[in-house]
C-alpha cells in the first residue's frame, strides 16, 4: 500500500514538472526566430493548422476572416515550403532579437527565397512584441502577399482528398504521396513502353534504307531504348507529386541515375551492332586483322562512354568532379608512364590496322626473316615463319621494321642470266635472241611491256645474255610452274639454233720451244767479252 501511494506521488510530481516545462515552453513560444519557424513546422506536421495560423502576419485581412482564413494560409505556405524551400531551422537566430548583424531591419529575419513566376521572393519574418496573445515572431504580411500565386497553386489533390490522406506523413511524404509515386513509376514504364512501340515502324523504315538489319538493331536496342524513355517520363512527370525537396530530391536524382544507366545500356547495344556490322564487312572485305581488333575497340568504346556518363552523373548530383578530374589525370599520367611499352605496342597495333602495310594471311619478308602473318593484335604481330614456327613480334617493333609485302605484288619478276658457249658464233646469237624473244612474246602469262632478252657482254668462260620479264601472276606457286615452262623452252631453242650453255672451265695450251743451233753454242766456261789482247 505505501508503495503504491509512492508511486502515485511520483506519478504526480512527473506530471507537474511536464506542466511546468509545458508551460514554460508555451511561454516561450516564437520567443526567437528559431522558436517560431520550429513551432510553425511542428504545428503543420502534426495537422493543428490553426495554431500554425497564428505565426502568420494576417493583418492586412478583414479581422472576421482571419480566424477561418489562417489554418487554410498556414496549409497552403507549408505545401509551398516542402516544394521549393527546406528551411535550415537551426541556422535561424535562436536570440529574441534576431539576427542584428544580416543587413536587415532589426524586427525582419530573413528565412530563405521563393521563386515566383521567375522571380525570387524573400521570405521574412517579423517581430511584433505588442499583443501578448500572438508569437512575437510571425511570417510578415508583404512575404504572404508577395508568395500569393504560389499559394493558390496547391496540388489539386491536396485540396480534395480526406484530411487523413495529406496530413498522414512519412519522412515528410504525405501518404497519398506515398502510393502515388508506385503508381508513377508504372505510368511511366508503361509510356516507355508505348513510346518505343509507336517509334518501332518509323525508325525501322527509315534504318532500312541503309541497312538490311534494321529490324534486328531495333530489336536489340528496344530494352535499353524502354529504360531510357521511362526514366526521362518518370523525371518529367516527378513535379506532378508535389513532393517535398527531400523526396523530390532523392525521387528525381533516382531517376537521373536511371537516364544514365539506360543511356550507357543503349550506347553499350548501339555499339555492339555497330561492331558486328564492321566485323563482318571487314571479313567480306578480306580485312581479317582490323575485324580482331573492332571487337576490343568497342570494349574500350564502352568503358569510355561509361566513364564519360559517370563523370557526368556524378556532376549533376552535386558532387565536385574537378578533384576527381584532376586525381584521374595525375593517375592516367602514371599509369602511362609505367605501361609505355603497352601504349606503344597499342598505337604500333592501330598503325599497322590502318596503314595497312601487311595484312592477315599475307607472305612478307620483315627484317631479315620471311613468314605468313597470323594475327595482328593490340600487343604483337604473329608470323608462321617457313620453318612453321610461330614468331611473336611487339606491335611497336613490328611496325618500325622494313616491310616487304609479296602478297602485294601485281606482277612477278622473271630474270635470268644465260652463259652461252664462247664457241657460239654471231650468227648462232641472233638466232638465239631471236628465238628467245619470240618465245616470250608468244607466251600468255608473260607481260609484253617491257619483256626483253639483250646480249651483256663476254664473261669470263662464257657469252652472257640478260632476259627480263614480268609474269602476269600474283600467286609464286604459280609463277614457279611458269617459269620451268619458259626455262624449257629455252633450252629447246638453244638446242635448236646449235649452241649450248656455258658452264665454267680453263683451257690449258701446250707448246715445245725449237731451242738454240750447236753452231752458236759456247763451250763451257767461254764467255762472249770479245777477241783476245793483242790478237790482230
Amino acid at each position: 500500500m505505501r508503495g503504491l501511494r509512492a508511486g502515485i506521488a511520483v506519478l504526480l510530481v512527473a506530471t507537474s514538472l511536464l506542466c511546468v516545462s509545458a508551460s514554460a515552453q508555451t511561454d516561450a513560444s516564437g520567443a526567437s526566430p528559431r522558436d517560431a519557424m520550429y513551432e510553425f513546422l511542428s504545428a503543420c506536421r502534426r495537422g493543428d493548422f490553426e495554431a500554425a495560423g497564428a505565426y502568420l502576419d494576417l493583418r492586412a485581412l478583414p479581422a472576421d476572416e482571419r480566424a477561418s482564413t489562417g489554418p487554410a494560409i498556414a496549409r497552403r505556405l507549408k505545401s509551398v515550403l516542402d516544394r521549393q524551400l527546406w528551411v535550415d531551422v537551426e541556422g535561424l537566430s535562436a536570440k529574441p532579437e534576431g539576427d542584428l548583424e544580416d543587413g536587415l531591419a532589426p524586427s525582419a529575419e530573413h528565412v530563405g527565397s521563393l521563386d515566383v513566376a521567375g522571380k525570387s521572393i524573400p521570405l521574412a519574418l517579423v517581430r511584433d512584441a505588442s499583443r501578448v496573445d500572438r508569437p512575437d515572431w510571425r511570417f510578415s504580411a508583404a512575404t504572404l502577399s508577395a508568395v500569393q500565386p504560389l499559394l493558390d497553386e496547391v496540388p489539386w489533390v491536396e485540396e480534395h482528398l480526406p484530411p487523413f490522406w495529406t496530413r498522414t506523413r512519412l519522412f515528410e511524404v504525405a501518404l497519398w504521396q506515398w502510393l502515388a509515386l508506385p503508381l508513377l513509376v508504372m505510368f511511366a514504364m508503361a509510356l516507355g513502353l508505348l513510346f518505343t512501340r509507336l517509334v518501332r515502324r518509323p525508325l525501322v523504315a527509315l534504318m532500312g534504307l541503309a541497312t538490311a538489319e534494321a529490324g534486328e538493331i531495333v530489336e536489340l536496342t528496344r530494352p535499353p531504348a524502354r529504360m531510357l524513355s521511362s526514366a526521362i517520363f518518370f523525371v518529367l512527370l516527378l513535379p506532378a507529386l508535389a513532393l517535398s525537396m527531400p523526396a523530390f530530391t532523392v525521387s528525381r536524382k533516382l531517376g537521373i541515375v536511371a537516364i544514365a544507366l539506360g543511356f550507357v545500356w543503349l550506347g553499350s547495344r548501339a555499339m555492339d551492332v555497330v561492331a558486328r556490322r564492321a566485323v563482318a564487312r571487314m571479313r567480306a572485305g578480306g580485312r581479317l586483322d582490323a575485324a580482331g581488333l573492332i571487337p576490343t575497340a568497342s570494349r574500350i568504346g564502352k568503358l569510355l562512354l561509361a566513364a564519360v556518363v559517370a563523370v557526368l552523373l556524378a556532376q549533376n548530383l552535386g558532387f565536385n568532379v574537378t578533384g576527381l578530374l584532376a586525381g584521374l589525370g595525375v593517375g592516367g599520367l602514371a599509369v602511362a608512364l609505367a605501361a609505355q611499352k603497352t601504349v606503344e605496342n597499342l598505337f604500333g597495333g592501330v598503325t599497322l590496322v590502318a596503314d595497312r602495310p601487311v595484312q592477315v594471311g599475307d607472305f612478307c619478308r620483315f627484317g631479315d626473316r620471311l613468314g605468313t602473318i597470323e594475327t595482328i593484335g593490340l600487343r604483337s604481330t604473329r608470323v608462321r615463319t617457313l620453318d612453321r614456327t610461330i614468331v611473336t613480334v611487339p606491335n611497336a617493333e613490328f611496325s618500325s621494321l622494313q616491310l616487304e609485302n609479296y602478297a602485294a605484288r601485281d606482277r612477278i619478276w622473271l630474270k635470268l642470266m644465260l652463259g652461252l658457249r664462247y664457241e657460239t658464233d654471231a650468227e648462232q646469237m641472233r638466232a638465239v635472241l631471236d628465238a628467245l624473244r619470240k618465245l616470250l612474246r608468244d607466251h600468255p602469262r608473260v607481260d609484253p611491256d617491257p619483256a626483253r632478252v639483250r646480249f651483256v657482254g663476254f664473261g669470263a668462260y662464257s657469252l652472257d645474255l640478260e632476259v627480263f620479264a614480268y609474269i602476269k601472276t600474283s600467286d609464286f606457286d604459280e609463277f614457279l610452274e611458269i617459269r620451268e615452262e619458259i626455262l624449257l623452252s629455252i633450252m629447246d631453242a638453244v638446242a635448236q639454233c646449235g649452241t649450248a650453255f656455258a658452264f665454267p672451265s680453263q683451257t690449258i695450251y701446250g707448246t715445245s720451244d725449237p731451242g738454240i743451233e750447236s753452231s752458236q753454242a759456247l763451250p763451257r766456261g767461254s764467255s762472249r767479252a770479245g777477241p783476245p789482247a793483242g790478237d790482230d
